[in-house]
């Protein structure tokens, strides 16, 4: 297999067709057939389902064009970084990180890092925390940024393949509908109770909002409220502005600028979430992670306003 089966590989699925993928590659059909037929073989899978209209991909072939695209974009930013001396110098850096940091934290960190190290090729994603841990166990990230109720457990749970820095604290409020407008400034999650409450799914990867949630009505003596589960507190946002719920969310929400909800404080004692910065154990870190490593211990993100 080499790089330009791959290309090849990657124009047909994208046509469509051999013939309209030959005619954008500049060649002959033979050929490009043959290329796609030694890469099947190679494989030992059909990549392609011929049609009288065309190709589509099987759902091996659509798992390889996935991880083909992957191959070639890195084989690419490779060689660009090569040619532009940036090896070893500004470098690249990707950051998971989930929206309840990204809103309101992420940003300080990067002004940070970027007033650092300005040439950096610096990509962010925000998916749920257990794709934050998923992508940085496979290098899909160098660095994840999570909430979790503690650093330590996390460390001890994934201690042989993951370094876990405590990056600052998350204050928990509780969102409600704007119906809400007019509650006092504090209130208490027994006055609450009655409510259904938005909350995230469960993760196996990780403790975090949700036993938080769970350990506060234990302390009460009240069974937890009625819930409903969304992938992330980002998609629970427009649901309690719609009066469908109230939810309990760290300060950083304030962050997002012109929200619909009502923020009000808690009377009782809520532990704040931990933010914690993860990187791979089995790695040696990058010049660009570690300069991003050495901002979140100085207090990068840390500090509130």
């Amino acid at each position: 297999m080499d790089l330009r089966q791959l290309e090849y590989f990657l124009r047909v699925a994208t046509e469509g067709s051999i013939s309209r993928a030959a005619d954008s590659l500049h060649m002959t059909q033979p050929p490009l057939s043959v290329s796609i037929a030694k890469l099947e073989s190679e494989l030992g899978r059909p990549l392609l389902a011929r049609e009288s209209r065309g190709v589509r991909l099987t759902e091996a072939g659509s798992h390889f064009a996935e991880q083909a695209e992957r191959i070639l974009a890195d084989l690419y930013q490779l060689r660009e970084d090569m040619q532009n001396n940036r090896v070893g110098t500004a470098g690249r850096l990707s950051i998971a990180s989930v929206p309840t940091i990204t809103w309101f934290l992420l940003p300080r960190l990067l002004r940070s890092f970027v007033e650092t190290s300005p040439a950096t090729d610096i990509t962010v994603a925000d998916p749920p925390p257990a794709k934050v841990i998923e992508m940085v166990l496979s290098s899909e990230a160098d660095v994840g940024l999570i909430a979790t109720v503690s650093c330590d457990q996390l460390q001890e749970s994934y201690r042989s393949s993951l370094n876990v820095l405590h990056a600052g604290d998350l204050r928990m409020l509780v969102a409600l509908p704007p119906s809400f407008a007019d509650a006092p400034d504090r209130l208490s999650l027994a006055d609450l109770h009655g409510q259904t409450w938005i909350m995230p799914r469960r993760s196996l990867r990780i403790r975090g909002l949700p036993e938080l949630f769970d350990t506060l009505w234990d302390r009460l003596g009240l069974t937890p409220p009625l819930t409903r589960r969304v992938a992330t507190l980002q998609t629970a946002i427009p649901l309690v502005a719609s009066g469908l719920g109230v939810s309990l969310v760290p300060e950083s929400v304030r962050g997002m600028g012109t929200t619909p909800v009502v923020l009000r404080e808690l009377i009782d004692d809520v532990p704040p979430l931990q933010a914690a910065a993860i990187w791979s154990s089995e790695r040696p870190p990058s010049r660009a992670i570690e300069l991003l490593l050495d901002i979140v211990r100085d207090g990068g993100i840390a500090a509130r306003t």
